[in-house]
């Protein structure tokens, strides 16, 4: 709630620094005092202004995201029966880019969940190769330890998975786990696949992408940044077109977004909008599919770009680092992409979103620039006739 909350806050002093500026200009004959006391209050809301900004930014990712954390929350403080022999396990589970990971890690930097584990690890599937949690204090990366803890205090460890895990394998983590960690320790197990449902021994939550209401606050507050939608209603208006065909991606968001807020033109949006459709619509009929959809499944798609060239230019493999080191960060952004500032042909690595939310991945994308599509692998969808 907090997240949005501060949100709503920089809304409403907002509107309060207008309402309280005409009051005062309107007051007929205002003496010094009247104008000091303005003054001070014009400062006292910009700094709420930007105090409010600052908590909003810093938690953009788990916004809208309240009721789940406290599923979470709630399932890591619901204690087991003891002497049953099972420990609780929740997976949770959503689309690449939901927001699974970042959810799980805000969680854990709970001040009453930290208190609740004298431990918390993360682990992803090559920590988990030998299906065995007996050193679980070696594996993976620890998150939490209370200086005091011994090893019979309480573990909560989150496993990562990118896909399916057989039931072997999970039988026989599960068996380490429960000869390894006390009876009121907890499993999340974390997966793009629907099939870790049956893991678990709490109902599974399953992450969606924000309802579209939400998620056009989401984007209006990074396109527009400190300034106003309301002072630029034709911006917004245009924004609001803009913000569905992103088909609630985070990532898209933070990337188109980002291209307007530095362009607040109204001509520039028009053509934004423009591209995006144009977008949409040849993959549509070429694929059939959505290309965030195609996105969304690791497949390549034909990239937009502002600027008119000859070349065909394919976005494919987004994939995520934790805190890369600078030196291996690509210097060239998405957004230099799509703006139209690359012009160079062949294979590169660029940077979509760098997220300042923990986990704080570092979303990268591998771009192909060619002159035709000759060479790339996508391929049309097959007329109904051709599949007959």
């Amino acid at each position: 709630m907090e997240p949005l909350l501060s949100a709503i806050m920089g809304d409403l002093v907002g509107r309060a620094l207008s309402m309280v500026t005409q009051r005062y200009l309107q007051s007929k004959g205002a003496q010094e005092e009247k104008l000091q006391r303005l003054r001070a209050m014009l400062l006292r809301i910009e700094a709420i202004i930007e105090e409010a900004e600052g908590r909003h930014i810093t938690n953009q990712v788990m916004f809208g995201r309240q009721m789940e954390k406290e599923t979470i929350i709630s399932f890591l403080f619901w204690r087991e029966t003891t002497g049953n022999g099972k420990l609780g396990v929740l997976p949770v589970i959503g689309a690449p880019r939901v927001g699974k990971s970042t959810l799980v890690e805000h969680v854990c930097l709970n001040e009453r969940v930290r208190d609740r584990f004298s431990l918390i690890v993360f682990l992803s599937g090559s920590d988990l190769k030998g299906g065995n949690l007996a050193t679980l204090r070696h594996s993976g990366v620890i998150k939490h330890q209370k200086l005091a803890s011994t090893s019979h205090g309480d573990s909560l460890a989150v496993i990562e998975l990118a896909g399916d895990m057989d039931e072997e394998t999970w039988r026989r983590l599960y068996t380490s786990a429960v000869k390894h960690m006390t009876p009121g320790s907890k499993i999340i197990l974390t997966s793009r696949s629907d099939k870790i449902a049956s893991f678990g021994t709490a109902q599974a939550l399953t992450l969606k992408f924000l309802h579209q209401e939400a998620y056009w606050y989401f984007f209006k507050t990074i396109a527009f940044g400190s300034r106003n939608p309301e002072e630029h209603p034709n911006l917004a208006a245009l924004g609001m077109e803009i913000a569905v065909h992103m088909n609630r991606s985070f990532m898209a968001a933070n990337t188109v977004a980002g291209i307007l807020r530095d362009n607040l033109d109204t001509q520039f949006w028009r053509k934004m909008l423009r591209c995006l459709r144009d977008f949409d619509s040849k993959h549509l009929s070429m694929f059939g599919e959505h290309p965030i959809d195609l996105l969304q499944k690791d497949k390549p798609v034909y990239i937009w770009t502002m600027v008119k060239t000859n070349n065909v230019v394919v976005m494919r493999n987004i994939y995520q680092e934790r805190s890369p080191q600078i030196s291996e960060v690509p210097t060239i952004t998405a957004q230099d992409v799509l703006s139209g500032c690359v012009t160079s042909q062949g294979k590169f690595q660029a940077v979509a979103w760098r997220s300042r939310v923990p986990p704080c991945y570092t979303y990268l994308v591998s771009f192909v620039v060619s002159p035709t599509d000759k060479h790339l692998v996508l391929r049309k969808k097959r007329s109904r006739q051709e599949r007959v």
